[in-house]
């Protein structure tokens, strides 16, 4: 995984897992504190992330074939938004994916961030809602911008 952070302070910081990344395990999710998820809200919790995550990684590997770097989370305090954190969180991996030819694949659950995806160059592939559940799910793709690529 590759995390940017953008000071001291964090405002926000921006998650990418690597080419080839299918899913987290359920065992290993478990092990690593997901256990905790079965006493609070209960253990339903689990059936519904294991669909989740299911449905999330068939759908990744539908539109890239697991050949991306996936944005896995990207967080910005609300009182740091619209500040240019998510460009200087973005940025330096896009450009890297831009200069090494590969697609960059991210999901979002909220409608109002999809704007802002689309301005780094990525596109709504897929919006529907996640089986099960009453959650808007929206994949996006990005392909490399082979045109604005810059020297190293």
């Amino acid at each position: 995984a590759v995390i940017y952070a953008d000071c001291e302070e964090l405002n926000g910081f921006a998650a990418w897992l690597p080419l080839g990344f299918n899913g987290n395990k359920v065992l290993p999710f478990i092990v690593c504190g997901g256990l905790g998820l079965v006493f609070y809200p209960g253990p339903s919790i689990i059936g519904r992330l294991i669909t989740y995550e299911n449905y999330a990684m068939n759908l990744k590997k539908q539109f890239t074939g697991n050949v991306d770097w996936y944005l896995y989370n990207l967080s910005v305090k609300k009182s740091a938004q619209g500040k240019g954190i998510a460009r200087k969180l973005l940025s330096p991996m896009l450009e890297f994916c831009d200069r090494e030819n590969i697609v960059s694949y991210l999901e979002t659950n909220k409608e109002s961030n999809v704007p802002l995806y689309e301005h780094f160059g990525f596109e709504l592939s897929k919006k529907e809602m996640i089986p099960k559940s009453p959650v808007m799910h929206y994949a996006m793709v990005r392909n490399p911008d082979l045109t604005n690529t810059k020297e190293l």
